[in-house]
């Protein structure tokens, strides 16, 4: 982070970030405006450009502040020590939820980033990743792969795709229990995970060996 940063008002500086992650997760990078933001977050442009200098190098903190806490959150919560990728992926699924419920505009902000065209190339996305500690694919890899049992499943030829159906469907459950947040309702993280554990057992008649996963457990 930037020495000018450091030294502002921490608080200051979070009602900028929080305001930045708002207006870039709404419009593409050329669209979204400073002056919203500084409205936003209550300071002046004046002042938002001396903490940041530029537009783009506040797209640039603010893209690192997002993925640093994202990604760090999430690797921290996973337990490498669960061999059940299914088991990992719920894991994944609930800390996203709980992320999406804090951050609202977190999620939209880095589907935003990673589709920015105007404001720099996913190469240049990367590098961003580093220049803060994160390998985004190392971090994504890691969490489907890292100590999982693959002799849980029923058929070692689709495996790739076994986990696809497992992800894709509780990430849509993850989705919809965020849509139902975002209607006024109040998150239930003990329902969501009882539902996520019949949709599971569904998942582990069809591509799991049962005999092999009662022998594990």
């Amino acid at each position: 982070m930037d020495p000018i940063i450091k030294n502002a008002d921490p608080e200051k500086i979070d009602r900028i970030i929080a305001a930045a992650v708002e207006e870039f997760a709404r419009y593409p990078y050329l669209k979204a405006s400073t002056n919203t933001i500084a409205k936003n977050a209550g300071v002046s442009k004046g002042l938002l450009f001396h903490y940041f200098g530029s537009k783009q190098a506040l797209y640039d903190q603010v893209t690192g502040i997002v993925l640093n806490k994202l990604f760090g959150e999430i690797t921290s919560q996973i337990d490498w020590d669960e061999r059940d990728v299914l088991k990992r992926i719920k894991a994944l699924m609930i800390v996203k939820i709980k992320i999406g419920h804090m951050y609202p505009n977190m999620f939209e902000f880095v589907l935003k980033v990673l589709a920015e065209k105007d404001a720099g190339s996913l190469a240049r996305v990367k590098e961003m990743y580093e220049n803060y500690g994160i390998n985004l694919q190392s971090v994504l890899g890691e969490i489907y792969v890292k100590n999982i049992d693959f002799s849980l499943f029923r058929d070692p030829r689709t495996i790739d795709k076994s986990i696809n159906i497992m992800q894709w469907t509780l990430e849509k459950l993850a989705e919809e229990s965020l849509l139902l947040h975002n209607n006024g309702d109040r998150l239930d993280y003990e329902k969501i995970s009882q539902e996520m554990d019949t949709y599971m057992n569904i998942l582990k008649d069809m591509l799991y060996n049962r005999n092999k996963e009662e022998e594990q457990e």
